[in-house]
């Protein structure tokens, strides 16, 4: 990338203003920069729902009249869209989100033997694109912690 041309700013009294040319080179790189880590970042999340969706096995379903189930045996969330490996502990996280209704993260955190709620927190994060790619979502609000259904 070639740096940007210099432009010329003046003082009151005529004489060239260094630090308002420094600033100004220095936004403009910033802005490239700001504008290349962004692309970067939608291309690296764009791979990364690309891998999720080739991990999805649409064979598997839900029971009828169930929107999502875990099959705590094969470790495998399954959603409206088919379903996805997943590990032992947010199996029993989310074996103890199966019941319908809301639920305390305290309540979950306990039942899934994380640490605090922090770390249920971080996890349920970790584990929303893998819920988005089988069409379901985490709703999160002060009355508790349920899956529903992603919107579209």
């Amino acid at each position: 990338m070639m740096p940007p041309r210099p432009v010329f700013l003046y003082r009151p009294d005529g004489r060239v203003d260094h630090a308002a040319m420094t600033a100004a080179a220095n936004k403009a790189v910033n802005a490239a920069r700001r504008e290349r880590l962004r692309a970067e970042a939608a291309a690296i999340a764009a791979s990364a729902v690309k891998a999720l969706q080739g991990q999805v096995q649409p064979a598997f379903q839900p029971p009828s009249g169930r929107l999502w189930k875990v099959d705590a045996e094969a470790r495998i969330i399954v959603g409206p869209k088919g379903g996805i490996g997943t590990t032992p502990i947010i199996v029993k996280t989310l074996e103890a989100l199966s019941a319908p209704g809301r639920h305390l993260e305290e309540v979950v955190a306990a039942a899934g033997g994380w640490r605090d709620v922090a770390h249920l927190r971080e996890a349920l994060a970790g584990i929303a694109p893998k819920l988005a790619v089988i069409g379901l979502r985490l709703d999160r609000r002060k009355a508790g912690v349920r899956i529903t259904k992603a919107k579209p």
